[in-house]
């Protein structure tokens, strides 16, 4: 037993010796330098213009592999792919089970340039014209003999299921450009770094890290980390994320992001799950050296929160699921992006309050006096705010939208709405608000419009109706009038044309109708000021009664009617106690001049207990 112990381990040392020499002799006599030409043309044949500028060494500790210096694909103009050094090691046991067990690949100083020119063509496109056709084989008797031996003549030898796997994946300082001159798009990805481990392509979940600067044109850097556990399956063409974190961010206040799911590699169409953790959005955007305007809430814009579906389907996207928390408000729904650019939103939210939003009131006086302060022309009044430079419009040609939105509560100019509900579209230019409607102060409110942006000179045209609304509290919202109260049906209908705003006011044919069944006016009482005149008349004491020191008109109807700044009052009428009044004129309030002629009838019978009523011979005459 001793003897066979001995001559067991003279063996191995006999191995090791012999494994040594021929380890030496791949090193010492088989110098790599020596086949760099070589190397570069069985590339070029190949299509690669690959230079080794650099030396090609051994490297066999701890593994046996290569390591290459200054290696580059020379293409016309700026070489496609540079790298300083490069190294690849492999194991060499699996290797004998037909196997590729690499133990690890660092690439290092690593820079690529991908440039489109003028005409559209990439400076890859070279590499894939330049590649050889393979002619075809001519059929013989030994591909005929799988046939008759029962085999099929597609079966793939016995190689083809070689398995790949990379123990560990370094990049290290790399550099990435892309730049297209038809389109003068330029961006950089720089000081990538990426470690990966256990790389296979086999369905087996591993991990990897990443960071790396993205640098676009005359915009700040952004700072990108990203990894994670990915799964790769080449047999069904699957990658699956579980997760994918990504951080981005332009100083110290990072986005955080996750992706769950999957991506179909036949189509690269992912379908995951996306969230983003909370984070102070105005800040994020100074972070990243955009500023915002002041606005009027301070905590405005301060969490964005989302989390959605995410699928590519047929070139575009759906986004499903979909919870957004915008400050106070949280909404849900779905949004589609078509291949063309096609939009579909549809959302429902508990509230929005676009006044938050808005310039502070400091900042809206001082913009107020500014245009208050604008010269007029010509001695006219014109109108400052509404200026007389070309609409802005071309950005809405290209448009294509449809959008539903539902609020249970709804804010903007000091006005609250409830249970609003906006459907909307645009197409190519024609902008089409189908349906808004709304519970507004008591009542409802419907509008509906149409832009037509496709022409030079665009056309407007609008209607709306509002039911049984309460006026204290509107006309408190706008202008903090309390005088009027009561329950008004408004309409209205419009339509313009032209370049410009003032364009529009100019051009603008409009009617509006108001109606009142019972409008109080605080402050005003028109039948005691009455009396006294019809006393004075009589020549009768001023009675002493209890006066309400309100006035209640009755049945209040205005129809007006507006072409450019003129406005026809076609009817005013409404009745008080025993009067009726009735008016009817025109105006211009770009002017400000006014011609209004008012009818006062008084009505009924004159009753006996009051000494400062009109006598019936002056009653019911028009």
């Amino acid at each position: 037993m001793r003897g066979l112990i001995k001559w067991l381990g003279s063996l191995v040392i006999l191995l090791v010796v012999i494994l040594a020499g021929a380890l030496a002799y791949l090193t010492l006599v088989l110098t790599p330098n020596d086949y760099k030409e070589d190397i570069e043309l069985l590339a070029h044949e190949q299509g690669i213009p690959l230079r080794l500028k650099g030396d090609v060494s051994w490297q066999w500790y701890p593994n046996l592999g290569l390591s290459l210096q200054q290696v580059s694909l020379e293409t016309p103009g700026q070489p496609l792919l540079m790298a300083e050094s490069m190294s690849a090691a492999v194991a060499v046991a699996p290797l004998l089970q037909g196997d590729v067990a690499i133990k690890g690949i660092e690439l290092h100083g690593v820079r690529s340039s991908r440039l489109v020119d003028e005409q559209g063509r990439g400076n890859w496109e070279q590499l894939t014209s330049s590649q050889p056709q393979p002619a075809p084989k001519p059929e013989s008797s030994a591909s005929a003999a799988p046939a008759a031996s029962g085999q099929s003549p597609s079966a793939e030898p016995a190689g083809a299921d070689l398995a790949v796997a990379i123990e560990e994946l370094v990049i290290g300082d790399a550099l990435l450009s892309y730049e297209n001159k038809a389109e003068q798009t330029k961006i950089q990805i720089d000081a990538l770094n990426l470690t990966a481990q256990h790389i296979n392509a086999s369905g087996r979940p591993f991990t990897w890290q990443s960071n790396f600067k993205v640098l676009l044109e005359k915009q700040p850097t952004l700072l990108l980390q990203a990894g994670g556990t990915v799964a790769v399956d080449l047999k069904s063409q699957q990658v699956e994320l579980t997760p994918l974190q990504l951080q981005v961010s332009g100083g110290d206040k990072p986005l955080s992001m996750t992706l769950n799911g999957k991506v179909n590699l036949d189509t690269m169409e992912p379908d995951v799950r996306l969230s983003v953790d909370a984070f102070d959005l105005r800040r994020w955007l100074q972070s990243v050296a955009i500023e915002l305007p002041a606005m009027a809430a301070p905590d405005a814009l301060n969490k964005l929160q989302l989390a959605a579906r995410v699928q590519g389907l047929n070139g575009g996207w759906r986004l499903s699921d979909l919870a957004l928390d915008l400050d106070l408000s949280h909404f849900s729904g779905s949004a589609d992006i078509s291949a063309s650019s096609a939009v579909t939103l549809v959302l429902s939210g508990d509230q929005l309050d676009v006044d938050r939003y808005m310039a502070p009131p400091a900042a809206a006086d001082t913009n107020t006096q500014q245009a208050s302060a604008t010269p007029k022309s010509g001695g006219a009044k014109v109108d400052s705010a509404l200026p007389n430079t070309p609409l802005p419009l071309a950005p809405l040609k290209p448009i294509q939208a449809k959008v539903q939105l539902q609020l249970q509560q709804f804010k903007v100019q000091g006005l609250d709405m409830q249970e609003v509900l906006l459907k909307a579209k645009a197409n190519k230019g024609l902008l089409t608000l189908e349906q808004l409607t709304s519970q507004f102060y008591g009542g409802s409110a419907t509008f509906s419009g149409q832009l037509n942006a496709r022409k030079p000179v665009a056309t407007l045209r609008a209607k709306g109706q509002l039911q049984q609304v309460s006026l204290e509290p509107l006309l408190m919202a706008l202008s903090e009038e309390q005088r009027l109260s009561g329950k008004a049906n408004i309409s209205f209908e419009a339509n313009t044309k032209g370049k410009s705003l003032r364009r529009w006011q100019q051009a603008l044919q409009a009617t509006n109708s108001v109606k009142v069944s019972e409008l109080t006016v605080k402050e005003l009482d028109i039948e005691k000021d009455f009396c006294g005149v019809a006393a004075l008349l009589n020549q009768q004491p001023m009675p002493q009664l209890q006066w309400q020191g309100v006035t209640q008109l009755q049945d209040v109807d205005i129809a007006l009617a507006v072409q450019g700044t003129g406005v026809t009052v076609q009817q005013l009428q409404a009745g008080v106690e025993d009067l009726r009044l009735k008016a009817t004129g025109t105006g211009d309030y770009d002017k400000g001049e006014f011609d209004l002629l008012a009818d006062v009838v008084v009505t009924g019978i004159a009753p006996t207990e009051r000494a400062c009523q009109v006598r019936d011979r002056w009653r019911n005459r028009d």
